[in-house]
């Protein structure tokens, strides 16, 4: 269970396996199979890779986490440019909206929140992002996934509260 330079893969520190992180590796596993891919991760307890692998389709991605006892080998491969998880995440969500829809959107939101006296404001930062007192963030495409907010509570409320306002069943148009 040896990396390129002959280190032992589960004695690696943590400050080593970060060197890993998005570089294109090349992973034999202890049954002599073979994954390549770039490294999106990898847990500095169990030593398990979270892997994208290239696949055939450009609009297909592929994860696969590669525990880490069954890792015989891993050697960096020569890359040159570095395809972002987030990239195609993102991708994904700017894709199924337009500028106008989004806008739409924001102001439904707005309204909704508002009669539901929630305060909202836009974010200074980013005038795209919503903002609810300062804590909780919405951003587009503003759905009840698109929330982010360290208080876990505010933050299930206010998933609630959107979810409402999408489930057909509430009597609301918006």
């Amino acid at each position: 269970m040896a990396d390129e330079n002959g280190e032992i893969w589960s004695t690696l520190s943590s400050v080593a396996l970060r060197e890993f992180v998005d570089k294109k590796i090349s992973v034999l596993l202890s049954d002599n199979s073979r994954k390549a891919g770039w490294v999106q991760a990898i847990d500095p307890v169990t030593h398990t890779i979270v892997l994208q692998e290239e696949t055939d389709d450009l609009n297909a991605k592929k994860l696969t986490f590669v525990m880490g006892h069954a890792i015989s080998r891993v050697v960096l491969e020569e890359s040159e440019g570095r395809p972002r998880i987030t990239d195609f995440l993102e991708a994904e969500k700017a894709k199924k909206y337009s500028q106008d829809d989004l806008n739409e959107r924001k102001a439904g939101l707005v309204e909704w929140l508002t009669k539901n006296r929630i305060p909202v404001t836009e974010s200074v930062e980013d005038s795209a992002i919503l903002s609810v007192m300062g804590v909780l963030f919405v951003e587009p495409p503003y759905d009840p996934d698109c929330c982010r907010c360290g208080n876990e509570i505010i933050l299930d409320r206010i998933q609630k509260l959107i979810r409402a306002r999408e489930d057909p069943s509430n009597g609301t148009d918006s």
